[in-house]
């Protein structure tokens, strides 16, 4: 049987903020197998025109707009044109939002082959945080505070044993 990105797929995202658009940067688990495809849904209530979708050599890449026909579902969708293609590169997408607060995360659905009409399987794709990493001088500090209120309990103990 095909793998179908590891047995359990997950696939990340993070979104940038460029004005007026989003962009959806997704990181994919595993490998699709050949013909596999990957749909992730846009909401025709929460999203307007989605462009620019990009993915790495060795995947076919449609979008399909949200409202298009009326009430439609948009999908970033990429079939995979040969056995277990990298998930290592760029995979994005830039949108209008018309929802409130921060994009929110997306159903995805994984067909065995393209011309599937039924998905083998199906998730939710998991933000990841964009915070960045603490500069390790920020972390002297903190192990410093740390060590200088060990000591200080220590002394507090060694004086009230006298």
């Amino acid at each position: 049987m095909d793998a179908i990105l590891n047995a359990n797929p997950v696939v990340l995202y993070d979104v940038t903020n460029a004005g007026s658009e989003y962009q959806y940067n997704y990181f994919l688990s595993g490998a699709l197998s050949q013909n596999q495809e990957l749909d992730i849904a846009f909401d025709p209530a929460l999203y307007g025109q989605i462009s620019d979708g990009v993915s790495p050599a060795g995947y076919d890449l449609l979008l399909f707009q949200p409202n298009v026909p009326p009430g439609a579902t948009g999908e970033y969708s990429l079939v995979a044109l040969t056995n277990s293609p990298t998930t290592v590169g760029v995979f994005s997408v830039d949108f209008t939002y018309l929802g409130s607060g921060a994009p929110p995360a997306q159903p995805f659905s994984i067909y065995t082959n393209s011309s599937q009409p039924q998905p083998e399987t199906t998730g939710t794709t998991f933000g990841v945080a964009s915070d960045p990493v603490p500069e390790p001088s920020c972390l002297w500090l903190c192990s410093g505070g740390i060590a200088a209120g060990v000591g200080l309990a220590v002394r507090r103990r060694a004086t009230q044993e006298q």
